[in-house]
C-alpha cells in the first residue's frame, strides 16, 4: 500500500462570501475595530445611497470609497493632532481620487433611479423643449 496524501475538498461551484456579498471584506480581517466599524457603516451608507441592486463593480467602488474616507479622516486627524506632518499633496490626490469615486457611485445611484424607459423619456422631452 502507497503513502497517498488525501485530496483536497473540492471547491464549489458557487460564488466566494465577498463576492456574493455576505462579507465586506476578504476572511480573516477583524470587523470589531474602530476603523473596521467606520469602514461597514461607510460601505452600508455608500451602498444604500446607490439602490438595493449593486453590480460587483459597484460594491468594488463602495470599498475603495469607503477605504479612501477612512484613510483620508485618518491623515485628517494627525493633522490636527499634530501628530505628524501630513504630505499635503498626498492628502489632496487621495480626496480627488474620492470625490471621483463617489462621483461615479453617484451617477451610478442616478441610473439606479430613473425607472426602464425613464431616461429616454427625459431626453426626448429635452430634445422637445430645444425644438421649440
Amino acid at each position: 500500500m502507497t503513502n497517498m496524501a488525501p485530496h483536497p475538498k473540492p471547491r464549489s461551484s458557487g460564488s466566494d462570501q465577498l463576492s456574493n456579498g455576505t462579507r465586506i471584506l476578504p476572511a480573516g480581517v477583524d470587523l470589531r475595530t474602530i476603523a473596521a466599524r467606520r469602514f461597514r457603516f461607510l460601505v452600508t451608507e455608500y451602498s444604500r445611497e446607490i439602490g438595493p441592486d449593486l453590480s460587483e463593480s459597484q460594491r468594488s467602488l463602495v470599498r475603495q470609497a469607503a477605504t479612501l474616507q477612512i484613510t483620508i479622516e485618518k491623515l485628517q486627524g494627525d493633522v490636527v493632532a499634530g501628530l505628524r506632518v501630513v504630505d499635503s499633496d498626498s492628502l489632496v490626490r487621495l480626496s480627488s481620487e474620492h470625490r471621483r469615486l463617489v462621483g461615479a457611485l453617484q451617477v451610478g445611484a442616478e441610473q439606479n433611479r430613473l425607472a426602464p424607459g425613464a431616461a429616454l423619456a427625459a431626453y426626448l422631452a429635452g430634445r422637445e423643449a430645444d425644438e421649440s
